[in-house]
This record gives structure tokens, C-alpha cells and sequence, in this order.
């Protein structure tokens, strides 16, 4: 050793074999988006805003939508025309 102190010998250590059997998960998801050909929907309750939020907070959590400053809503870079 570095120090001058002489190295001591251990007697070998045993280690038991235990397991533990955990109990089920079950996770339960909302799927956020649902694309069906050229349109794609959101499910508004997959995303967290504050309670009282402006509907605008929510457009602005989904991936591909802008609110333009004109209130247009562009997504992927298309305006996107409403249904009706």
C-alpha cells in the first residue's frame, strides 16, 4: 500500500439469491392525436392546461398547430379550413 499500512485479508463475502415478485401495473392512456387520411384530431383532454384557460393555451400544446396573430390557425404550414 501507498501509506506503508499492510493490505488485510476479507474472508469472502455471501450474498443470498432472493427475489421479490412485484405486483401488476396497468396503465391506462388517452391516444392525443387520431390521424384518418387528410385530417388529423386532437383529443382536447390528452393535454394539460390550466383550469379557465383560453382555448388558445390548448392550440398551442398540439404539435403542428400555430395560432397566427390574425386568429388563423396554420397547421403544417396549411391554413386549415373549418368543417360546415
Amino acid at each position: 500500500m501507498d501509506d506503508g499500512t499492510k493490505p488485510i485479508k476479507l474472508d469472502p463475502i455471501k450474498l443470498k439469491v432472493q427475489t421479490n415478485m412485484l405486483n401488476g401495473v396497468t396503465v391506462n392512456a388517452v391516444i392525443p392525436i387520431i390521424i384518418k387520411e387528410d385530417t388529423i384530431e386532437y383529443k382536447a383532454s390528452a393535454y394539460k392546461v390550466r383550469e379557465g384557460s383560453p382555448v388558445e393555451d390548448l392550440l398551442k400544446s398540439f404539435r403542428g398547430l400555430a395560432l397566427m396573430p390574425t386568429a388563423m390557425l396554420r397547421a403544417w404550414q396549411a391554413s386549415v379550413k373549418s368543417k360546415g
